[in-house]
Protein backbone atom coordinates (compact mmCIF):
# COMPACT_ATOMS: atom_id res chain seq x y z
CA UNK A 1 0.00 0.00 0.00
CA UNK A 2 2.72 2.35 1.07
CA UNK A 3 4.75 1.78 -2.44
CA UNK A 4 1.62 2.44 -4.70
CA UNK A 5 0.96 6.04 -2.30
CA UNK A 6 4.26 6.94 -3.27
CA UNK A 7 4.18 5.80 -6.60
CA UNK A 8 1.39 7.69 -7.38
CA UNK A 9 2.92 10.78 -5.81
CA UNK A 10 6.18 10.85 -7.54
CA UNK A 11 4.12 10.31 -10.98
CA UNK A 12 1.52 13.57 -9.56
CA UNK A 13 4.38 15.65 -9.24
CA UNK A 14 6.19 14.79 -12.64
CA UNK A 15 2.94 15.26 -14.27
CA UNK A 16 2.37 18.51 -12.64
CA UNK A 17 6.08 19.74 -13.60
CA UNK A 18 5.30 18.86 -17.65
CA UNK A 19 1.99 20.87 -17.06
CA UNK A 20 3.44 23.62 -15.73
CA UNK A 21 4.12 26.60 -18.65
CA UNK A 22 7.49 26.89 -19.98
CA UNK A 23 8.34 30.90 -19.74
CA UNK A 24 11.17 31.87 -22.00
CA UNK A 25 12.37 35.00 -23.05
CA UNK A 26 15.37 36.67 -24.80
CA UNK A 27 18.72 37.67 -23.77
CA UNK A 28 18.91 36.24 -20.29
CA UNK A 29 22.26 34.95 -18.83
CA UNK A 30 23.22 35.04 -15.69
CA UNK A 31 26.72 33.68 -15.79
CA UNK A 32 27.91 34.74 -18.75
CA UNK A 33 30.30 37.97 -19.36
CA UNK A 34 29.53 41.40 -19.79
CA UNK A 35 28.94 41.88 -23.50
CA UNK A 36 31.48 44.13 -25.18
CA UNK A 37 29.81 47.38 -26.50
CA UNK A 38 29.97 48.01 -30.71
CA UNK A 39 32.45 50.29 -31.48
CA UNK A 40 30.33 52.51 -33.79
CA UNK A 41 26.73 53.24 -33.61
CA UNK A 42 26.38 53.07 -37.48
CA UNK A 43 28.51 50.73 -39.96
CA UNK A 44 31.79 51.78 -41.61
CA UNK A 45 33.41 50.91 -44.66
CA UNK A 46 37.04 51.46 -44.01
CA UNK A 47 39.82 51.56 -47.05
CA UNK A 48 43.75 52.17 -46.48
CA UNK A 49 46.34 52.52 -48.73
CA UNK A 50 50.30 53.99 -48.56
CA UNK A 51 49.24 57.37 -49.63
CA UNK A 52 45.51 57.71 -48.67
CA UNK A 53 43.15 56.39 -45.31
CA UNK A 54 39.32 56.63 -46.39
CA UNK A 55 36.66 56.15 -43.86
CA UNK A 56 32.88 56.38 -45.12
CA UNK A 57 29.88 56.24 -42.94
CA UNK A 58 25.92 56.19 -43.92
CA UNK A 59 23.17 58.07 -42.06
CA UNK A 60 20.01 57.22 -43.58
CA UNK A 61 20.40 58.36 -47.25
CA UNK A 62 23.63 60.39 -47.06
CA UNK A 63 26.79 58.97 -46.98
CA UNK A 64 29.75 61.05 -45.61
CA UNK A 65 33.49 59.70 -46.78
CA UNK A 66 36.33 61.41 -45.12
CA UNK A 67 39.47 61.21 -47.04
CA UNK A 68 43.03 61.48 -45.15
CA UNK A 69 46.36 61.35 -45.94
CA UNK A 70 48.24 58.10 -44.32
CA UNK A 71 51.29 59.33 -42.74
CA UNK A 72 50.21 62.49 -41.13
CA UNK A 73 46.28 62.40 -41.04
CA UNK A 74 45.81 65.83 -42.63
CA UNK A 75 42.60 66.33 -44.75
CA UNK A 76 42.56 65.93 -48.43
CA UNK A 77 40.43 68.43 -49.48
CA UNK A 78 41.50 69.45 -53.25
CA UNK A 79 40.79 65.75 -54.74
CA UNK A 80 38.75 64.44 -56.65
CA UNK A 81 37.11 61.34 -55.64
CA UNK A 82 34.77 59.14 -57.45
CA UNK A 83 32.46 56.39 -55.47
CA UNK A 84 31.69 52.94 -56.89
CA UNK A 85 28.39 51.27 -54.96
CA UNK A 86 27.97 47.47 -55.95
CA UNK A 87 29.48 48.69 -59.28
CA UNK A 88 27.41 51.82 -59.98
CA UNK A 89 29.38 55.28 -59.85
CA UNK A 90 28.57 58.17 -57.97
CA UNK A 91 30.63 61.65 -58.14
CA UNK A 92 30.06 62.50 -54.56
CA UNK A 93 30.00 66.44 -53.50
CA UNK A 94 32.86 67.94 -51.59
CA UNK A 95 31.30 70.11 -48.29
CA UNK A 96 33.03 72.24 -45.89
CA UNK A 97 35.85 70.76 -43.98
CA UNK A 98 37.15 68.55 -46.40
CA UNK A 99 34.01 65.68 -45.72
CA UNK A 100 32.52 64.40 -49.55
CA UNK A 101 28.60 63.80 -49.29
CA UNK A 102 26.86 60.99 -50.80
CA UNK A 103 22.86 60.61 -51.36
CA UNK A 104 21.72 57.36 -52.16
CA UNK A 105 18.86 55.94 -50.58
CA UNK A 106 18.12 53.05 -52.39
CA UNK A 107 21.77 51.49 -52.05
CA UNK A 108 22.12 52.55 -48.36
CA UNK A 109 19.14 51.53 -46.70
CA UNK A 110 19.19 47.89 -48.24
CA UNK A 111 20.38 45.15 -46.33
CA UNK A 112 23.12 43.07 -46.94
CA UNK A 113 27.16 43.33 -48.34
CA UNK A 114 27.95 46.14 -49.98
CA UNK A 115 31.52 46.45 -52.03
CA UNK A 116 32.74 50.23 -52.19
CA UNK A 117 35.58 51.63 -54.76
CA UNK A 118 37.32 54.64 -53.94
CA UNK A 119 38.63 56.42 -56.72
CA UNK A 120 41.49 59.64 -55.67
CA UNK A 121 43.01 61.61 -57.89
CA UNK A 122 45.61 64.76 -56.50
CA UNK A 123 47.05 66.67 -58.91
CA UNK A 124 49.02 63.73 -60.74
CA UNK A 125 48.86 61.01 -58.36
CA UNK A 126 45.81 58.31 -58.44
CA UNK A 127 44.91 55.76 -56.08
CA UNK A 128 42.08 53.26 -55.98
CA UNK A 129 41.07 51.66 -52.34
CA UNK A 130 38.57 48.69 -51.63
CA UNK A 131 36.16 48.44 -48.72
CA UNK A 132 33.09 46.98 -47.89
CA UNK A 133 30.04 48.19 -46.07
CA UNK A 134 27.64 45.35 -43.99
CA UNK A 135 24.34 47.04 -43.29
CA UNK A 136 22.72 44.73 -41.22
CA UNK A 137 19.29 43.42 -41.36
CA UNK A 138 16.70 44.42 -38.21
CA UNK A 139 16.55 41.49 -35.80
CA UNK A 140 13.50 39.58 -34.63
CA UNK A 141 12.45 37.91 -31.63
CA UNK A 142 10.42 34.75 -32.02
CA UNK A 143 9.74 32.00 -28.81
CA UNK A 144 8.10 28.57 -29.78
CA UNK A 145 6.19 26.38 -27.31
CA UNK A 146 6.88 22.60 -26.73
CA UNK A 147 5.26 20.03 -28.97
CA UNK A 148 2.25 18.45 -27.37
CA UNK A 149 0.50 15.10 -28.38
CA UNK A 150 -3.02 17.00 -27.65
CA UNK A 151 -2.30 19.66 -29.95
CA UNK A 152 -6.34 19.26 -30.81
CA UNK A 153 -7.08 19.92 -27.48
CA UNK A 154 -4.21 23.22 -26.79
CA UNK A 155 -6.22 24.72 -29.79
CA UNK A 156 -9.68 23.65 -27.55
CA UNK A 157 -8.94 24.78 -24.35
CA UNK A 158 -7.32 28.03 -23.63
CA UNK A 159 -4.25 28.66 -21.52
CA UNK A 160 -6.32 29.21 -18.02
CA UNK A 161 -8.69 26.44 -18.24
CA UNK A 162 -5.12 23.87 -18.55
CA UNK A 163 -4.14 25.63 -15.66
CA UNK A 164 -7.27 25.52 -13.06
CA UNK A 165 -7.82 21.79 -14.48
CA UNK A 166 -4.00 20.87 -13.26
CA UNK A 167 -4.56 22.21 -10.10
CA UNK A 168 -8.41 20.53 -9.59
CA UNK A 169 -6.07 17.39 -10.09
CA UNK A 170 -3.71 18.05 -7.47
CA UNK A 171 -6.49 18.81 -5.32
CA UNK A 172 -8.39 15.22 -6.30
CA UNK A 173 -5.62 13.35 -5.74
CA UNK A 174 -4.81 15.14 -2.14
CA UNK A 175 -8.17 13.93 -1.07
CA UNK A 176 -7.57 10.36 -2.30
CA UNK A 177 -4.62 10.30 -0.25
CA UNK A 178 -6.21 12.16 3.17
CA UNK A 179 -8.77 9.13 2.83
CA UNK A 180 -6.31 6.64 2.59
CA UNK A 181 -4.60 7.29 5.66
CA UNK A 182 -7.35 7.79 7.80
CA UNK A 183 -8.59 4.75 7.16
CA UNK A 184 -5.53 2.77 7.70
CA UNK A 185 -5.36 4.87 10.91
CA UNK A 186 -9.15 3.46 11.41
CA UNK A 187 -7.72 -0.34 11.00
CA UNK A 188 -5.06 0.14 13.09
CA UNK A 189 -7.67 1.00 16.30
CA UNK A 190 -9.52 -1.72 15.37
CA UNK A 191 -7.44 -4.05 15.30
CA UNK A 192 -5.91 -2.99 18.82
CA UNK A 193 -9.44 -3.39 20.35
CA UNK A 194 -9.88 -7.15 18.86
CA UNK A 195 -8.85 -10.50 20.70
CA UNK A 196 -5.67 -12.27 19.64
CA UNK A 197 -5.77 -14.68 16.60
CA UNK A 198 -4.50 -17.42 18.86
CA UNK A 199 -7.20 -17.31 21.07
CA UNK A 200 -10.01 -16.50 18.78
CA UNK A 201 -10.85 -18.39 15.94
CA UNK A 202 -11.85 -16.51 13.11
CA UNK A 203 -14.94 -16.97 11.14
CA UNK A 204 -16.32 -15.96 7.70
CA UNK A 205 -18.08 -13.16 8.92
CA UNK A 206 -14.99 -11.78 10.92
CA UNK A 207 -12.95 -12.33 7.24
CA UNK A 208 -16.04 -10.26 5.70
CA UNK A 209 -14.83 -7.23 7.73
CA UNK A 210 -11.33 -7.50 7.57
CA UNK A 211 -11.81 -7.33 3.84
CA UNK A 212 -13.59 -4.33 3.98
CA UNK A 213 -11.39 -2.48 6.12
CA UNK A 214 -8.75 -2.52 3.47
CA UNK A 215 -8.41 1.16 1.38
CA UNK A 216 -8.95 -0.74 -1.98
CA UNK A 217 -10.08 2.69 -3.22
CA UNK A 218 -7.13 4.69 -2.64
CA UNK A 219 -5.69 2.89 -5.79
CA UNK A 220 -8.41 3.08 -8.34
CA UNK A 221 -8.66 6.84 -7.08
CA UNK A 222 -4.96 7.40 -7.68
CA UNK A 223 -4.86 5.98 -10.57
CA UNK A 224 -8.12 8.14 -11.91
CA UNK A 225 -6.42 10.99 -11.06
CA UNK A 226 -3.10 10.11 -12.61
CA UNK A 227 -5.15 9.41 -15.38
CA UNK A 228 -6.78 13.29 -15.61
CA UNK A 229 -3.11 14.94 -14.90
CA UNK A 230 -1.61 13.05 -18.64
CA UNK A 231 -5.11 13.70 -20.09
CA UNK A 232 -4.38 17.47 -19.29
CA UNK A 233 -2.39 19.05 -22.05
CA UNK A 234 0.39 21.25 -20.92
CA UNK A 235 0.12 24.95 -21.53
CA UNK A 236 2.00 26.82 -24.04
CA UNK A 237 5.25 28.32 -23.72
CA UNK A 238 4.95 32.17 -22.81
CA UNK A 239 8.29 33.91 -24.06
CA UNK A 240 8.85 37.29 -24.24
CA UNK A 241 11.99 39.93 -25.25
CA UNK A 242 13.47 42.81 -24.09
CA UNK A 243 13.32 42.25 -20.48
CA UNK A 244 16.10 43.79 -18.21
CA UNK A 245 16.42 42.48 -15.01
CA UNK A 246 18.71 44.48 -13.27
CA UNK A 247 21.35 42.18 -12.67
CA UNK A 248 22.30 40.93 -16.29
CA UNK A 249 24.75 43.10 -18.31
CA UNK A 250 23.54 44.17 -21.72
CA UNK A 251 25.30 45.33 -24.51
CA UNK A 252 25.53 49.16 -24.42
CA UNK A 253 24.49 50.43 -28.27
CA UNK A 254 25.56 54.51 -28.62
CA UNK A 255 22.74 56.53 -29.77
CA UNK A 256 25.57 58.52 -32.26
CA UNK A 257 29.12 58.61 -32.96
CA UNK A 258 31.15 60.14 -30.00
CA UNK A 259 34.67 59.70 -28.58
CA UNK A 260 35.29 57.32 -25.98
CA UNK A 261 37.75 55.20 -23.78
CA UNK A 262 36.65 51.44 -25.22
CA UNK A 263 36.80 48.74 -22.24
CA UNK A 264 40.76 48.02 -23.68
CA UNK A 265 42.14 51.15 -22.29
CA UNK A 266 42.46 52.60 -26.30
CA UNK A 267 40.42 55.24 -27.43
CA UNK A 268 37.91 55.19 -30.46
CA UNK A 269 37.64 58.97 -32.51
CA UNK A 270 35.78 59.57 -35.20
CA UNK A 271 37.24 61.15 -38.29
CA UNK A 272 34.53 63.89 -37.60
CA UNK A 273 35.92 64.73 -34.00
CA UNK A 274 40.08 64.74 -35.48
CA UNK A 275 39.31 66.74 -37.84
CA UNK A 276 37.81 68.82 -34.82
CA UNK A 277 40.53 68.58 -32.42
CA UNK A 278 43.45 68.89 -35.71
CA UNK A 279 44.70 65.22 -35.15
CA UNK A 280 48.20 64.97 -36.94
CA UNK A 281 50.52 61.92 -36.82
CA UNK A 282 54.20 61.07 -37.98
CA UNK A 283 55.76 57.46 -39.10
CA UNK A 284 58.73 56.82 -35.87
CA UNK A 285 61.87 56.33 -37.35
CA UNK A 286 65.49 56.43 -36.29
CA UNK A 287 67.87 59.25 -36.73
CA UNK A 288 71.30 60.21 -35.66
CA UNK A 289 71.36 62.57 -32.66
CA UNK A 290 74.00 63.46 -30.30
CA UNK A 291 73.15 63.34 -26.28
CA UNK A 292 71.91 66.48 -24.75
CA UNK A 293 72.05 68.18 -21.35
CA UNK A 294 69.38 70.13 -19.88
CA UNK A 295 70.52 73.32 -18.35
CA UNK A 296 68.23 75.88 -16.15
CA UNK A 297 68.94 79.69 -17.63
CA UNK A 298 67.23 82.99 -17.88
CA UNK A 299 67.05 85.65 -20.50
CA UNK A 300 69.74 88.61 -20.08
CA UNK A 301 70.46 91.95 -21.62
CA UNK A 302 73.48 91.71 -24.14
CA UNK A 303 76.02 94.06 -22.04
CA UNK A 304 77.25 95.74 -25.55
CA UNK A 305 73.52 96.87 -26.17
CA UNK A 306 72.25 97.61 -23.24
CA UNK A 307 72.31 100.53 -20.76
CA UNK A 308 70.49 102.47 -17.58
CA UNK A 309 69.66 105.53 -16.45
CA UNK A 310 70.87 107.70 -13.42
CA UNK A 311 70.84 111.00 -11.80
CA UNK A 312 74.58 112.51 -10.62
CA UNK A 313 72.65 115.01 -8.60
CA UNK A 314 69.68 114.18 -5.94
CA UNK A 315 66.13 116.12 -6.98
CA UNK A 316 63.07 116.28 -8.24
CA UNK A 317 62.05 114.45 -12.00
CA UNK A 318 60.14 116.93 -14.31
CA UNK A 319 59.46 116.31 -17.02
CA UNK A 320 61.15 116.28 -21.08
CA UNK A 321 59.56 118.32 -24.05
CA UNK A 322 57.73 115.26 -25.27
CA UNK A 323 56.36 113.88 -21.79
CA UNK A 324 57.45 111.28 -20.11
CA UNK A 325 58.60 107.73 -21.95
CA UNK A 326 56.54 104.82 -21.99
CA UNK A 327 57.52 101.19 -22.22
CA UNK A 328 58.37 99.93 -25.14
CA UNK A 329 59.23 103.48 -26.98
CA UNK A 330 62.20 103.28 -28.94
CA UNK A 331 64.47 106.20 -28.17
CA UNK A 332 68.29 107.13 -29.93
CA UNK A 333 71.37 107.58 -28.00
CA UNK A 334 71.47 111.52 -26.69
CA UNK A 335 67.56 111.65 -26.21
CA UNK A 336 66.76 113.56 -23.23
CA UNK A 337 64.72 111.54 -21.07
CA UNK A 338 63.82 113.94 -18.80
CA UNK A 339 65.14 116.30 -16.06
CA UNK A 340 66.21 116.67 -12.14
CA UNK A 341 66.13 119.63 -10.32
CA UNK A 342 68.36 119.57 -7.56
CA UNK A 343 67.20 120.20 -4.12
CA UNK A 344 69.44 122.39 -1.58
CA UNK A 345 69.51 121.14 2.15
CA UNK A 346 69.32 124.03 4.56
CA UNK A 347 72.49 124.00 5.78
CA UNK A 348 74.24 124.46 2.30
CA UNK A 349 71.20 126.77 1.51
CA UNK A 350 72.93 129.03 4.33
CA UNK A 351 76.34 128.72 3.45
CA UNK A 352 74.75 129.94 -0.68
CA UNK A 353 73.47 132.54 0.93
CA UNK A 354 76.77 133.87 2.60
CA UNK A 355 78.88 133.18 -0.20
CA UNK A 356 76.40 134.92 -2.42
CA UNK A 357 76.62 137.95 0.00
CA UNK A 358 80.44 138.22 0.28
CA UNK A 359 80.53 137.75 -3.48
CA UNK A 360 78.24 141.02 -4.35
CA UNK A 361 80.04 142.70 -1.76
CA UNK A 362 83.72 141.82 -3.26
CA UNK A 363 81.79 142.95 -7.07
CA UNK A 364 81.20 146.26 -4.98
CA UNK A 365 84.58 147.24 -4.38
CA UNK A 366 86.04 145.92 -7.64
CA UNK A 367 83.64 148.21 -9.59
CA UNK A 368 84.44 151.06 -7.02
CA UNK A 369 88.22 150.39 -7.84
CA UNK A 370 88.31 150.21 -11.16
CA UNK A 371 86.13 153.43 -12.02
CA UNK A 372 88.81 155.15 -9.46
CA UNK A 373 91.75 153.30 -11.91
CA UNK A 374 89.65 154.61 -14.97
CA UNK A 375 90.25 157.92 -13.92
CA UNK A 376 93.85 158.26 -12.73
CA UNK A 377 94.51 156.67 -15.88
CA UNK A 378 92.87 159.37 -17.64
CA UNK A 379 94.88 162.37 -16.34
CA UNK A 380 97.25 160.32 -16.26
CA UNK A 381 98.00 159.91 -12.70
CA UNK A 382 97.46 156.23 -13.07
CA UNK A 383 98.71 153.29 -14.93
CA UNK A 384 96.91 151.10 -17.68
CA UNK A 385 98.06 147.82 -15.51
CA UNK A 386 96.30 148.80 -12.66
CA UNK A 387 92.39 149.26 -14.82
CA UNK A 388 93.46 145.54 -16.46
CA UNK A 389 94.01 144.35 -12.94
CA UNK A 390 90.92 145.49 -11.50
CA UNK A 391 88.72 144.79 -14.89
CA UNK A 392 89.92 140.85 -14.47
CA UNK A 393 89.05 141.21 -10.39
CA UNK A 394 85.83 141.81 -11.21
CA UNK A 395 85.09 139.59 -13.92
CA UNK A 396 86.06 136.56 -12.11
CA UNK A 397 83.52 138.33 -9.12
CA UNK A 398 80.78 138.09 -11.73
CA UNK A 399 81.48 134.53 -13.20
CA UNK A 400 81.78 133.47 -9.49
CA UNK A 401 78.35 134.85 -8.90
CA UNK A 402 76.38 133.64 -11.63
CA UNK A 403 77.88 130.38 -11.45
CA UNK A 404 76.50 130.25 -7.83
CA UNK A 405 72.95 130.95 -9.22
CA UNK A 406 72.82 128.42 -11.95
CA UNK A 407 73.69 125.63 -9.40
CA UNK A 408 70.72 126.03 -7.90
CA UNK A 409 68.06 126.67 -10.15
CA UNK A 410 69.80 124.89 -13.56
CA UNK A 411 67.98 121.40 -13.78
CA UNK A 412 70.12 118.05 -14.92
CA UNK A 413 69.19 116.50 -18.16
CA UNK A 414 68.62 112.60 -18.64
CA UNK A 415 70.41 111.12 -21.56
CA UNK A 416 69.89 108.02 -23.45
CA UNK A 417 73.28 105.98 -23.72
CA UNK A 418 72.17 103.77 -26.39
CA UNK A 419 69.94 103.10 -28.98
CA UNK A 420 67.11 100.58 -27.88
CA UNK A 421 63.86 100.39 -25.94
CA UNK A 422 62.64 101.55 -22.35
CA UNK A 423 62.64 98.12 -20.63
CA UNK A 424 61.65 99.68 -17.64
CA UNK A 425 60.93 103.03 -16.22
CA UNK A 426 60.54 103.49 -12.69
CA UNK A 427 60.11 107.50 -12.13
CA UNK A 428 57.07 109.38 -12.61
CA UNK A 429 56.62 113.46 -12.98
CA UNK A 430 57.72 115.35 -9.59
CA UNK A 431 59.14 112.30 -7.52
CA UNK A 432 62.55 112.69 -5.70
CA UNK A 433 65.03 110.85 -6.35
CA UNK A 434 68.68 109.63 -5.24
CA UNK A 435 72.32 109.35 -6.95
CA UNK A 436 71.63 105.62 -6.68
CA UNK A 437 68.04 105.25 -8.30
CA UNK A 438 67.88 103.40 -11.67
CA UNK A 439 65.31 105.88 -13.42
CA UNK A 440 65.44 103.71 -17.01
CA UNK A 441 66.71 100.53 -18.20
CA UNK A 442 67.34 100.20 -22.32
CA UNK A 443 67.95 97.40 -24.07
CA UNK A 444 68.43 96.43 -27.78
CA UNK A 445 65.87 93.61 -28.76
CA UNK A 446 68.18 92.93 -31.55
CA UNK A 447 70.59 91.70 -29.33
CA UNK A 448 70.00 89.42 -26.40
CA UNK A 449 71.86 86.51 -24.46
CA UNK A 450 70.94 83.30 -22.12
CA UNK A 451 72.42 83.07 -18.85
CA UNK A 452 72.71 79.40 -17.77
CA UNK A 453 73.54 77.56 -14.96
CA UNK A 454 76.12 73.96 -14.65
CA UNK A 455 76.25 72.59 -11.35
CA UNK A 456 77.82 69.47 -12.86
CA UNK A 457 81.84 70.44 -13.00
CA UNK A 458 82.96 67.49 -14.90
CA UNK A 459 80.96 68.84 -18.12
CA UNK A 460 83.16 69.69 -20.69
CA UNK A 461 83.59 73.39 -20.81
CA UNK A 462 83.17 73.68 -24.69
CA UNK A 463 79.54 73.73 -26.40
CA UNK A 464 79.39 73.61 -30.09
CA UNK A 465 75.68 73.03 -30.53
CA UNK A 466 72.96 74.41 -27.99
CA UNK A 467 69.37 75.58 -28.21
CA UNK A 468 66.99 77.03 -25.91
CA UNK A 469 63.31 76.19 -24.96
CA UNK A 470 61.39 79.51 -24.00
CA UNK A 471 57.78 79.97 -22.68
CA UNK A 472 55.33 79.37 -25.38
CA UNK A 473 57.16 76.58 -26.99
CA UNK A 474 59.40 79.48 -28.72
CA UNK A 475 62.66 77.48 -30.01
CA UNK A 476 65.79 79.73 -29.98
CA UNK A 477 69.16 78.98 -31.52
CA UNK A 478 72.19 79.92 -29.18
CA UNK A 479 76.09 80.34 -30.06
CA UNK A 480 78.15 79.40 -27.17
CA UNK A 481 80.12 83.02 -25.49
CA UNK A 482 81.96 82.07 -22.65
CA UNK A 483 81.86 81.19 -18.91
CA UNK A 484 82.75 82.18 -15.64
CA UNK A 485 86.12 80.96 -13.84
CA UNK A 486 84.08 81.75 -10.28
CA UNK A 487 81.26 79.69 -8.88
CA UNK A 488 77.78 81.40 -8.06
CA UNK A 489 75.71 79.64 -5.93
CA UNK A 490 78.01 76.53 -6.71
CA UNK A 491 77.86 76.65 -10.33
CA UNK A 492 79.06 77.75 -13.26
CA UNK A 493 77.60 80.33 -15.44
CA UNK A 494 77.58 80.52 -18.83
CA UNK A 495 76.69 82.63 -21.16
CA UNK A 496 74.72 82.20 -24.87
CA UNK A 497 74.16 84.62 -27.47
CA UNK A 498 70.43 84.19 -29.46
CA UNK A 499 70.55 84.38 -32.97
CA UNK A 500 68.14 86.58 -34.43
CA UNK A 501 65.98 86.82 -31.15
CA UNK A 502 62.06 87.27 -31.75
CA UNK A 503 60.49 90.11 -30.41
CA UNK A 504 58.48 88.15 -28.09
CA UNK A 505 61.30 87.65 -25.73
CA UNK A 506 61.86 89.55 -22.55
CA UNK A 507 64.65 90.04 -20.03
CA UNK A 508 64.08 88.05 -16.96
CA UNK A 509 62.42 85.21 -18.59
CA UNK A 510 63.23 81.70 -17.91
CA UNK A 511 64.28 79.16 -20.36
CA UNK A 512 65.48 75.63 -20.96
CA UNK A 513 68.52 75.64 -22.32
CA UNK A 514 69.91 72.30 -24.36
CA UNK A 515 73.21 71.45 -24.85
CA UNK A 516 74.44 68.51 -27.04
CA UNK A 517 77.42 66.33 -25.59
CA UNK A 518 79.30 63.39 -26.42
CA UNK A 519 78.79 60.85 -29.38
CA UNK A 520 76.15 61.15 -31.87
CA UNK A 521 73.48 57.77 -31.10
CA UNK A 522 71.02 56.22 -33.50
CA UNK A 523 67.58 57.01 -31.64
CA UNK A 524 64.02 57.94 -32.62
CA UNK A 525 63.39 61.69 -31.94
CA UNK A 526 59.97 63.46 -31.85
CA UNK A 527 58.15 66.16 -30.85
CA UNK A 528 57.94 67.32 -27.37
CA UNK A 529 54.21 67.69 -27.57
CA UNK A 530 53.58 63.82 -28.77
CA UNK A 531 54.59 62.81 -25.24
CA UNK A 532 52.00 62.90 -22.77
CA UNK A 533 51.42 61.87 -19.07
CA UNK A 534 49.24 58.78 -18.33
CA UNK A 535 46.86 58.59 -15.22
CA UNK A 536 49.73 56.71 -13.47
CA UNK A 537 52.22 58.63 -14.01
CA UNK A 538 53.74 57.28 -17.68
CA UNK A 539 55.48 58.76 -20.17
CA UNK A 540 53.08 57.76 -22.86
CA UNK A 541 52.74 58.28 -26.65
CA UNK A 542 49.24 57.45 -28.82
CA UNK A 543 49.82 55.01 -31.40
CA UNK A 544 47.20 55.71 -34.44
CA UNK A 545 46.59 51.88 -35.29
CA UNK A 546 43.35 52.13 -37.04
CA UNK A 547 41.67 54.94 -39.10
CA UNK A 548 39.10 55.79 -35.79
CA UNK A 549 41.35 53.73 -33.26
CA UNK A 550 44.09 54.97 -31.35
CA UNK A 551 46.25 52.87 -28.50
CA UNK A 552 48.53 54.15 -25.86
CA UNK A 553 51.95 53.23 -25.65
CA UNK A 554 54.60 53.34 -22.79
CA UNK A 555 57.97 54.73 -23.39
CA UNK A 556 61.33 56.03 -21.62
CA UNK A 557 62.40 59.50 -22.95
CA UNK A 558 65.46 61.70 -22.58
CA UNK A 559 65.45 65.47 -23.29
CA UNK A 560 66.77 66.60 -26.67
CA UNK A 561 66.75 70.27 -27.39
CA UNK A 562 64.38 72.92 -26.90
CA UNK A 563 61.11 71.37 -28.35
CA UNK A 564 61.98 67.29 -29.24
CA UNK A 565 62.39 64.23 -26.92
CA UNK A 566 64.68 61.47 -27.76
CA UNK A 567 62.76 58.09 -27.17
CA UNK A 568 65.24 55.66 -25.75
CA UNK A 569 62.68 52.47 -25.15
CA UNK A 570 58.87 51.38 -25.84
CA UNK A 571 58.43 52.40 -29.64
CA UNK A 572 59.18 50.74 -32.76
CA UNK A 573 60.02 52.36 -36.02
CA UNK A 574 57.09 52.54 -38.69
CA UNK A 575 54.63 53.22 -36.11
CA UNK A 576 52.14 56.02 -36.36
CA UNK A 577 52.52 58.61 -33.73
CA UNK A 578 50.37 61.04 -32.71
CA UNK A 579 52.25 64.75 -32.41
CA UNK A 580 49.65 67.47 -32.58
CA UNK A 581 46.59 66.79 -30.29
CA UNK A 582 47.88 64.01 -28.27
CA UNK A 583 46.84 65.88 -24.75
CA UNK A 584 43.47 66.03 -26.21
CA UNK A 585 43.18 62.46 -26.87
CA UNK A 586 44.50 61.51 -23.81
CA UNK A 587 41.34 63.33 -22.12
CA UNK A 588 39.17 61.13 -23.90
CA UNK A 589 37.26 59.60 -21.05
Amino acid sequence: MRFNLWLAALLCLASFTAALPAVAHEGHDDGSPAVASPISAHPRAVATSESYEIVAVPNGSELSVFVDRFLDNTPVTDAKLTISIDGVEFPPQSAPGGVFKLKSEALLQTPGEHEFIFSVQESDKRDLLIAGLSIPVPSEVKATAPASAFGWLEAAIPQSTTILASLGAIGILGLALAAAFKRRLRRKVDQQSMVPEAEMPITASDTSTVQRLRPKSAGTAAAAVLFIILAVPPPGAFAHGDEDHGDAKQPTFVAGDSPRRLPDASVYLPKLSQRLLDVRTVRAAETTAKPSLSLVGRIIANPNRSGLVQSTLGGRFTLAENGLPVLGQAVKAGDVLGYITPYIAAIDKSDATQTAGNLDQEIALAETRLERAKRLFAVNAGTRVQVEDTEIQLNGLQARRAALNVSQTKPEPLIAPIDGVIASAKVVAGQVVGTADVLFQLVNPSSLWVEAFLFDPSTPNTFTDATALAQGGTNLSLSFIGQSRTLQQQSTVLNFEIKDPPASLNVGMPVTVMVRLGKPVQAIILPKAAVVRASNGENIVWLHTEPERFVARSVRINPFDGDRVLVAAGLETGQRVVVQGAELVNQVR
